[in-house]
Protein backbone atom coordinates (compact mmCIF):
# COMPACT_ATOMS: atom_id res chain seq x y z
CA UNK A 1 0.00 0.00 0.00
CA UNK A 2 1.22 3.38 -1.06
CA UNK A 3 1.13 5.91 1.55
CA UNK A 4 1.23 9.85 0.97
CA UNK A 5 3.49 11.91 3.13
CA UNK A 6 2.15 15.23 3.89
CA UNK A 7 4.17 18.67 4.40
CA UNK A 8 1.85 21.45 4.52
CA UNK A 9 3.96 24.64 3.79
CA UNK A 10 2.39 28.22 4.23
CA UNK A 11 3.85 30.49 1.49
CA UNK A 12 5.16 33.62 3.93
CA UNK A 13 6.37 36.86 2.03
CA UNK A 14 7.64 40.17 3.63
CA UNK A 15 5.18 43.72 3.18
CA UNK A 16 8.49 44.25 0.75
CA UNK A 17 7.96 42.06 -1.73
CA UNK A 18 4.13 42.32 -2.31
CA UNK A 19 2.10 42.39 1.35
CA UNK A 20 0.69 45.04 3.00
CA UNK A 21 -0.91 46.43 6.31
CA UNK A 22 -4.66 47.39 6.20
CA UNK A 23 -6.80 48.48 9.07
CA UNK A 24 -9.67 46.20 9.63
CA UNK A 25 -12.21 46.73 12.34
CA UNK A 26 -12.26 48.97 15.76
CA UNK A 27 -12.70 47.55 19.30
CA UNK A 28 -14.34 50.56 20.24
CA UNK A 29 -12.06 51.51 23.16
CA UNK A 30 -8.16 51.63 24.32
CA UNK A 31 -6.53 49.02 25.64
CA UNK A 32 -3.51 48.74 28.05
CA UNK A 33 -1.58 45.33 27.54
CA UNK A 34 -3.21 44.35 24.61
CA UNK A 35 -2.67 40.63 23.53
CA UNK A 36 -4.57 38.84 20.02
CA UNK A 37 -4.37 34.69 19.33
CA UNK A 38 -6.14 32.65 17.41
CA UNK A 39 -7.34 29.52 16.90
CA UNK A 40 -8.50 28.60 13.44
CA UNK A 41 -10.99 31.62 12.02
CA UNK A 42 -11.64 32.63 16.07
CA UNK A 43 -9.47 35.31 17.24
CA UNK A 44 -9.84 36.68 21.00
CA UNK A 45 -8.18 39.58 22.28
CA UNK A 46 -7.72 40.82 25.56
CA UNK A 47 -6.54 43.74 27.09
CA UNK A 48 -7.02 46.53 30.17
CA UNK A 49 -9.88 49.13 29.71
CA UNK A 50 -9.35 51.62 31.66
CA UNK A 51 -5.79 50.26 32.12
CA UNK A 52 -7.32 48.02 35.18
CA UNK A 53 -10.20 46.11 33.98
CA UNK A 54 -9.61 42.92 32.01
CA UNK A 55 -11.79 42.14 28.80
CA UNK A 56 -11.75 39.99 25.96
CA UNK A 57 -12.96 40.39 22.63
CA UNK A 58 -13.82 37.82 20.72
CA UNK A 59 -14.29 36.89 16.41
CA UNK A 60 -15.36 34.39 14.57
CA UNK A 61 -14.63 36.30 11.16
CA UNK A 62 -10.70 35.98 11.53
CA UNK A 63 -10.92 39.88 13.27
CA UNK A 64 -13.65 41.53 10.98
CA UNK A 65 -16.20 41.84 13.81
CA UNK A 66 -16.01 41.78 17.26
CA UNK A 67 -17.88 40.96 20.47
CA UNK A 68 -17.56 41.22 24.03
CA UNK A 69 -16.93 37.95 25.62
CA UNK A 70 -15.56 39.08 29.39
CA UNK A 71 -16.41 42.55 30.81
CA UNK A 72 -14.13 41.98 34.93
CA UNK A 73 -15.87 45.41 35.71
CA UNK A 74 -16.06 47.00 38.93
CA UNK A 75 -19.19 45.46 41.28
CA UNK A 76 -21.21 47.33 43.92
CA UNK A 77 -24.23 46.94 45.61
CA UNK A 78 -27.59 48.74 46.50
CA UNK A 79 -25.93 51.42 47.93
CA UNK A 80 -23.11 51.61 45.65
CA UNK A 81 -20.67 50.54 47.89
CA UNK A 82 -17.53 48.18 45.63
CA UNK A 83 -17.97 44.78 46.50
CA UNK A 84 -15.53 43.85 43.39
CA UNK A 85 -12.47 45.93 42.31
CA UNK A 86 -10.72 43.52 39.45
CA UNK A 87 -7.41 43.03 39.08
CA UNK A 88 -5.38 43.98 35.92
CA UNK A 89 -4.82 41.37 33.23
CA UNK A 90 -1.27 39.76 33.37
CA UNK A 91 -1.18 37.29 30.80
CA UNK A 92 -4.12 35.70 28.01
CA UNK A 93 -4.16 32.21 26.48
CA UNK A 94 -6.08 31.15 24.02
CA UNK A 95 -5.91 27.03 23.43
CA UNK A 96 -8.21 25.56 21.78
CA UNK A 97 -11.91 26.67 20.13
CA UNK A 98 -13.41 26.00 23.67
CA UNK A 99 -10.96 26.68 26.31
CA UNK A 100 -8.96 29.75 27.55
CA UNK A 101 -7.06 31.35 30.14
CA UNK A 102 -6.63 34.81 31.74
CA UNK A 103 -4.25 35.34 34.49
CA UNK A 104 -4.88 38.66 36.74
CA UNK A 105 -1.72 40.36 38.65
CA UNK A 106 -1.21 38.19 42.11
CA UNK A 107 -3.46 34.54 42.01
CA UNK A 108 -6.83 35.06 40.45
CA UNK A 109 -7.44 34.09 37.47
CA UNK A 110 -10.64 33.53 35.36
CA UNK A 111 -11.09 30.26 32.57
CA UNK A 112 -13.80 29.29 29.95
CA UNK A 113 -14.42 26.11 28.26
CA UNK A 114 -17.26 26.84 25.95
CA UNK A 115 -15.78 29.43 23.71
CA UNK A 116 -15.61 32.22 25.97
CA UNK A 117 -19.58 32.29 26.56
CA UNK A 118 -19.12 31.85 30.43
CA UNK A 119 -16.19 32.65 32.05
CA UNK A 120 -15.32 31.47 35.68
CA UNK A 121 -13.25 32.73 38.39
CA UNK A 122 -11.08 30.77 40.55
CA UNK A 123 -7.45 30.93 42.47
CA UNK A 124 -3.81 29.75 42.90
CA UNK A 125 -2.91 28.65 46.05
CA UNK A 126 -0.19 31.18 47.42
CA UNK A 127 -0.02 35.25 48.73
CA UNK A 128 -1.94 37.46 46.46
CA UNK A 129 1.10 39.89 46.85
CA UNK A 130 3.22 37.58 44.63
CA UNK A 131 3.08 38.41 40.54
CA UNK A 132 2.10 35.43 38.36
CA UNK A 133 2.96 36.37 35.30
CA UNK A 134 2.78 33.95 32.81
CA UNK A 135 0.76 30.55 32.04
CA UNK A 136 1.42 28.00 28.92
CA UNK A 137 -0.46 25.55 27.64
CA UNK A 138 0.60 22.20 25.74
CA UNK A 139 -2.10 20.43 22.89
CA UNK A 140 -2.73 17.94 25.52
CA UNK A 141 -4.82 20.08 28.56
CA UNK A 142 -1.98 20.66 30.94
CA UNK A 143 -0.30 23.99 31.23
CA UNK A 144 2.18 25.29 33.73
CA UNK A 145 2.22 28.78 35.60
CA UNK A 146 5.07 30.17 38.10
CA UNK A 147 4.67 32.21 41.19
CA UNK A 148 7.80 33.19 42.94
CA UNK A 149 9.37 29.63 43.37
CA UNK A 150 5.92 27.83 42.79
CA UNK A 151 5.17 25.85 40.01
CA UNK A 152 1.24 25.56 39.02
CA UNK A 153 0.31 22.90 36.74
CA UNK A 154 -2.76 21.95 35.30
CA UNK A 155 -4.51 18.78 33.36
CA UNK A 156 -8.05 20.08 32.64
CA UNK A 157 -7.44 23.27 30.98
CA UNK A 158 -6.50 25.68 34.04
CA UNK A 159 -10.00 24.59 35.75
CA UNK A 160 -7.32 23.02 38.92
CA UNK A 161 -4.49 23.22 39.70
CA UNK A 162 -1.14 21.20 41.66
CA UNK A 163 1.10 23.12 43.26
CA UNK A 164 4.89 22.54 43.61
CA UNK A 165 8.01 24.08 44.76
CA UNK A 166 10.78 24.36 42.24
CA UNK A 167 13.56 22.93 44.05
CA UNK A 168 16.63 20.82 43.49
CA UNK A 169 17.94 18.31 47.00
CA UNK A 170 21.48 18.99 45.33
CA UNK A 171 21.48 22.78 43.48
CA UNK A 172 21.28 25.35 46.11
CA UNK A 173 21.08 27.94 42.66
CA UNK A 174 17.58 26.12 42.05
CA UNK A 175 16.30 26.50 45.40
CA UNK A 176 17.20 30.45 45.85
CA UNK A 177 15.75 31.34 42.54
CA UNK A 178 12.68 33.35 41.38
CA UNK A 179 11.45 31.63 38.00
CA UNK A 180 9.25 32.78 34.83
CA UNK A 181 8.26 31.89 30.96
CA UNK A 182 7.66 28.77 31.63
CA UNK A 183 6.67 26.18 29.02
CA UNK A 184 5.35 22.74 29.34
CA UNK A 185 5.90 20.73 25.74
CA UNK A 186 3.24 17.60 24.41
CA UNK A 187 5.81 14.53 26.12
CA UNK A 188 5.35 16.33 30.08
CA UNK A 189 8.84 18.03 29.50
CA UNK A 190 9.13 21.23 31.11
CA UNK A 191 11.76 24.14 30.35
CA UNK A 192 11.64 27.14 32.18
CA UNK A 193 14.17 30.58 32.84
CA UNK A 194 15.62 31.29 36.82
CA UNK A 195 16.83 34.46 37.64
CA UNK A 196 18.98 34.77 40.88
CA UNK A 197 19.43 38.60 41.17
CA UNK A 198 21.72 40.01 44.18
CA UNK A 199 20.85 43.60 42.65
CA UNK A 200 21.18 45.45 39.43
CA UNK A 201 24.04 44.62 37.76
CA UNK A 202 25.86 42.58 40.82
CA UNK A 203 28.83 40.33 39.77
CA UNK A 204 26.54 37.42 41.17
CA UNK A 205 23.31 37.98 39.54
CA UNK A 206 22.61 34.37 37.43
CA UNK A 207 20.52 33.99 34.80
CA UNK A 208 20.16 30.16 33.69
CA UNK A 209 17.27 27.49 32.08
CA UNK A 210 15.92 24.69 34.15
CA UNK A 211 14.55 21.33 33.10
CA UNK A 212 11.95 19.08 34.51
CA UNK A 213 11.17 15.62 32.88
CA UNK A 214 8.90 14.47 35.24
CA UNK A 215 6.18 17.16 35.32
CA UNK A 216 7.93 19.55 37.89
CA UNK A 217 8.98 16.75 40.30
CA UNK A 218 13.05 17.35 39.85
CA UNK A 219 14.55 19.94 38.50
CA UNK A 220 18.54 20.79 36.57
CA UNK A 221 19.89 23.35 35.83
CA UNK A 222 20.37 22.96 31.58
CA UNK A 223 22.39 26.01 30.99
CA UNK A 224 23.68 28.97 32.47
CA UNK A 225 22.99 32.15 30.38
CA UNK A 226 25.34 35.35 29.50
CA UNK A 227 22.10 37.16 28.49
CA UNK A 228 18.37 37.68 29.51
CA UNK A 229 16.06 36.48 27.26
CA UNK A 230 12.19 37.82 27.49
CA UNK A 231 10.59 34.92 25.63
CA UNK A 232 10.86 31.69 24.71
CA UNK A 233 9.32 29.49 22.36
CA UNK A 234 9.97 26.00 21.49
CA UNK A 235 9.18 24.08 18.13
CA UNK A 236 7.85 20.82 17.32
CA UNK A 237 11.49 19.87 16.16
CA UNK A 238 12.04 20.89 20.03
CA UNK A 239 14.19 23.36 18.65
CA UNK A 240 13.95 26.21 21.71
CA UNK A 241 13.68 30.04 20.24
CA UNK A 242 15.05 32.57 23.12
CA UNK A 243 14.97 36.51 21.95
CA UNK A 244 15.69 39.08 24.33
CA UNK A 245 17.04 42.32 24.72
CA UNK A 246 20.54 44.07 26.56
CA UNK A 247 21.78 47.48 27.09
CA UNK A 248 24.44 48.76 25.61
CA UNK A 249 25.97 49.58 29.18
CA UNK A 250 24.43 49.74 32.37
CA UNK A 251 21.81 52.42 32.77
CA UNK A 252 21.55 53.01 29.12
CA UNK A 253 18.94 53.93 26.53
CA UNK A 254 19.78 52.23 24.06
CA UNK A 255 19.99 48.52 23.46
CA UNK A 256 20.82 45.57 21.25
CA UNK A 257 18.45 43.04 20.23
CA UNK A 258 19.66 39.37 21.11
CA UNK A 259 18.28 36.06 19.82
CA UNK A 260 19.51 32.45 20.50
CA UNK A 261 19.14 29.21 19.55
CA UNK A 262 19.13 25.79 21.12
CA UNK A 263 19.05 22.69 18.93
CA UNK A 264 19.33 19.93 21.97
CA UNK A 265 16.44 21.05 24.49
CA UNK A 266 17.90 24.05 26.03
CA UNK A 267 21.39 22.79 27.02
CA UNK A 268 23.32 25.12 24.78
CA UNK A 269 22.77 27.62 23.05
CA UNK A 270 23.96 29.49 19.72
CA UNK A 271 23.63 33.47 19.32
CA UNK A 272 22.17 33.81 16.18
CA UNK A 273 21.32 38.30 16.49
CA UNK A 274 23.25 40.32 18.39
CA UNK A 275 22.81 43.84 16.65
CA UNK A 276 22.29 47.18 18.16
CA UNK A 277 18.31 47.81 18.33
CA UNK A 278 16.22 50.60 15.87
CA UNK A 279 14.28 51.75 17.25
CA UNK A 280 15.76 51.68 20.86
CA UNK A 281 13.07 48.49 21.95
CA UNK A 282 13.03 45.46 23.61
CA UNK A 283 11.95 42.60 21.72
CA UNK A 284 9.76 40.89 23.82
CA UNK A 285 7.62 38.10 22.17
CA UNK A 286 8.32 35.20 19.76
CA UNK A 287 5.54 33.53 17.87
CA UNK A 288 5.82 30.26 15.03
CA UNK A 289 3.65 29.58 12.66
CA UNK A 290 5.29 26.36 12.34
CA UNK A 291 8.86 25.29 12.38
CA UNK A 292 10.26 27.45 9.68
CA UNK A 293 7.84 30.92 9.90
CA UNK A 294 8.15 33.14 12.91
CA UNK A 295 7.67 36.67 14.22
CA UNK A 296 9.61 38.46 16.99
CA UNK A 297 8.44 42.11 17.97
CA UNK A 298 8.72 45.40 20.31
CA UNK A 299 5.28 46.09 21.74
CA UNK A 300 4.29 49.60 21.40
CA UNK A 301 6.79 50.63 18.28
CA UNK A 302 7.16 49.77 14.71
CA UNK A 303 9.58 47.17 14.89
CA UNK A 304 8.64 43.71 13.62
CA UNK A 305 10.92 41.00 12.54
CA UNK A 306 10.59 37.84 10.51
CA UNK A 307 12.11 33.88 9.85
CA UNK A 308 11.31 31.26 7.43
CA UNK A 309 14.21 29.40 8.70
CA UNK A 310 13.22 28.09 11.70
CA UNK A 311 15.06 31.22 13.58
CA UNK A 312 18.81 31.07 11.94
CA UNK A 313 18.20 34.47 10.04
CA UNK A 314 15.94 37.45 10.66
CA UNK A 315 14.95 39.88 8.39
CA UNK A 316 13.37 43.54 9.79
CA UNK A 317 10.14 44.64 8.52
CA UNK A 318 8.91 48.07 8.08
CA UNK A 319 5.22 47.92 6.69
CA UNK A 320 4.14 48.50 10.48
CA UNK A 321 5.33 52.18 9.89
CA UNK A 322 2.11 52.77 7.53
CA UNK A 323 -0.50 52.10 10.29
CA UNK A 324 -1.60 54.80 12.33
CA UNK A 325 -0.73 53.56 15.87
CA UNK A 326 1.96 50.95 16.47
CA UNK A 327 1.14 47.58 17.07
CA UNK A 328 1.36 45.73 20.64
CA UNK A 329 0.94 42.36 19.83
CA UNK A 330 0.79 40.11 16.67
CA UNK A 331 -0.99 36.17 15.95
CA UNK A 332 -0.95 34.40 12.77
CA UNK A 333 -4.31 32.96 11.31
CA UNK A 334 -4.22 29.87 9.95
CA UNK A 335 -4.45 31.14 6.41
CA UNK A 336 -0.96 32.92 7.11
CA UNK A 337 -2.54 36.54 7.09
CA UNK A 338 -1.10 38.49 10.33
CA UNK A 339 -3.31 40.27 12.87
CA UNK A 340 -1.92 43.07 14.74
CA UNK A 341 -3.74 45.03 17.80
CA UNK A 342 -2.83 48.45 18.88
CA UNK A 343 -3.89 50.51 22.52
CA UNK A 344 -6.10 52.32 20.55
CA UNK A 345 -8.03 49.02 19.72
CA UNK A 346 -7.47 49.00 15.92
CA UNK A 347 -7.13 45.62 14.98
CA UNK A 348 -5.00 45.64 11.14
CA UNK A 349 -4.36 42.73 9.10
CA UNK A 350 -1.43 42.22 6.95
CA UNK A 351 -2.12 40.16 3.70
CA UNK A 352 0.17 38.76 1.09
CA UNK A 353 -1.91 38.20 -2.32
CA UNK A 354 -0.39 35.02 -2.66
CA UNK A 355 -1.55 33.93 0.86
CA UNK A 356 -5.16 35.67 0.72
CA UNK A 357 -7.75 34.00 -1.06
CA UNK A 358 -11.14 34.49 -0.35
CA UNK A 359 -13.68 31.31 0.29
CA UNK A 360 -15.85 32.34 -2.65
CA UNK A 361 -12.90 32.23 -5.58
CA UNK A 362 -9.51 30.99 -6.78
CA UNK A 363 -6.40 32.58 -7.38
CA UNK A 364 -6.47 32.57 -11.39
CA UNK A 365 -2.72 32.52 -11.60
CA UNK A 366 -2.28 29.60 -9.82
CA UNK A 367 -3.81 26.29 -11.02
CA UNK A 368 -5.53 23.97 -9.14
CA UNK A 369 -2.50 20.89 -9.02
CA UNK A 370 1.10 20.83 -10.31
CA UNK A 371 2.97 17.12 -10.52
CA UNK A 372 6.65 16.66 -11.08
CA UNK A 373 8.73 15.16 -12.15
CA UNK A 374 5.98 13.79 -14.98
CA UNK A 375 7.08 11.62 -16.13
CA UNK A 376 9.03 9.73 -13.24
CA UNK A 377 10.65 6.04 -12.94
CA UNK A 378 9.66 4.24 -10.47
CA UNK A 379 12.39 5.00 -7.99
CA UNK A 380 11.64 8.56 -8.04
CA UNK A 381 9.24 10.78 -5.84
CA UNK A 382 6.74 12.31 -7.55
CA UNK A 383 6.09 16.07 -5.86
CA UNK A 384 2.58 17.69 -5.74
CA UNK A 385 1.44 21.00 -5.26
CA UNK A 386 -2.32 22.00 -4.91
CA UNK A 387 -4.18 25.14 -3.86
CA UNK A 388 -7.73 23.71 -2.72
CA UNK A 389 -11.01 24.54 -4.72
CA UNK A 390 -13.41 23.76 -1.85
CA UNK A 391 -12.19 23.76 2.38
CA UNK A 392 -12.85 21.23 4.70
CA UNK A 393 -12.95 17.93 4.09
CA UNK A 394 -11.17 15.87 1.32
CA UNK A 395 -9.29 12.59 0.07
CA UNK A 396 -6.34 12.84 -2.24
CA UNK A 397 -6.28 9.39 -3.99
CA UNK A 398 -3.53 7.75 -6.38
CA UNK A 399 -6.15 6.03 -9.03
CA UNK A 400 -4.73 3.85 -12.12
CA UNK A 401 -6.83 3.68 -15.70
CA UNK A 402 -9.35 1.40 -14.44
CA UNK A 403 -10.47 3.44 -11.49
CA UNK A 404 -9.01 1.33 -8.68
CA UNK A 405 -7.60 3.72 -5.52
CA UNK A 406 -4.40 2.39 -4.88
CA UNK A 407 -3.32 4.81 -1.91
CA UNK A 408 -5.55 7.33 -0.46
CA UNK A 409 -5.28 9.81 2.52
CA UNK A 410 -7.40 12.53 4.12
CA UNK A 411 -7.10 15.70 4.35
CA UNK A 412 -9.05 18.48 6.90
CA UNK A 413 -8.08 22.11 5.56
CA UNK A 414 -9.85 25.21 6.78
CA UNK A 415 -7.42 27.34 4.46
CA UNK A 416 -6.60 28.11 0.92
CA UNK A 417 -2.89 28.00 0.85
CA UNK A 418 -1.06 26.19 -1.34
CA UNK A 419 -0.48 22.53 -0.21
CA UNK A 420 2.84 20.34 -1.01
CA UNK A 421 2.92 16.70 -0.37
CA UNK A 422 5.44 13.88 -1.23
CA UNK A 423 4.56 10.56 -2.93
CA UNK A 424 6.89 7.72 -3.61
CA UNK A 425 6.27 4.79 -5.59
CA UNK A 426 7.04 1.19 -4.76
CA UNK A 427 7.10 -1.70 -6.72
CA UNK A 428 3.41 -2.21 -6.75
CA UNK A 429 3.34 1.26 -9.15
CA UNK A 430 3.96 -0.46 -12.49
CA UNK A 431 4.95 1.58 -15.53
CA UNK A 432 1.46 3.10 -17.21
CA UNK A 433 -0.69 6.19 -16.40
CA UNK A 434 -2.51 7.09 -13.21
CA UNK A 435 -3.85 10.00 -11.72
CA UNK A 436 -4.16 11.67 -8.19
CA UNK A 437 -7.29 12.07 -7.52
CA UNK A 438 -8.61 15.34 -5.09
CA UNK A 439 -12.15 14.38 -3.66
CA UNK A 440 -14.20 16.78 -1.91
CA UNK A 441 -17.18 16.15 0.53
CA UNK A 442 -19.44 18.11 -2.09
CA UNK A 443 -19.17 15.14 -4.57
CA UNK A 444 -16.52 17.23 -6.64
CA UNK A 445 -13.54 15.98 -7.92
CA UNK A 446 -10.61 17.01 -9.87
CA UNK A 447 -8.44 14.60 -11.38
CA UNK A 448 -4.46 15.19 -12.40
CA UNK A 449 -2.54 12.61 -14.72
CA UNK A 450 0.46 10.91 -14.27
CA UNK A 451 3.21 8.91 -16.04
CA UNK A 452 5.22 5.96 -14.75
CA UNK A 453 8.25 5.19 -16.88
Amino acid sequence: MKELLIMITFMFHSPLFGGEWTNLSNLGTSLVSPKVESINDNVMISGNVGGSIPHIFKSTDRGETWEISLDDSIKRDETGKVIYHPRRMNDFKYMTEDNAFVMHEGTLYWYTSDGGETWLQDSLIGSSKSQSRYINFNSFQYGVSSLGKNLYLTNDWGKTFETFEIKSETDTLINKSVYDDLIITDDGLIFGAGYYIVKPYHEDNKLFTIISKDFGKTWEVSSILEKRMNAYTKLSNGNIVAVGSEQTKPNASTFKDIIQISTDGGYSWEVVLDTLSSPSSILWNVEFINDKDGITFSPGFSKLLRTSDGGRTWYRDYGTYDLPESPEDYAYLQNGEILAIDRAGVVSKWTDPILSIEDDKMQEEEPTAKLYPNPLSTNEELNIEFVPSFLGEMELSIIDMTGGKISTYQLNLASRTKQILNFKPNNDLTSGIYFLQIGYKNGIAERHKFVVE
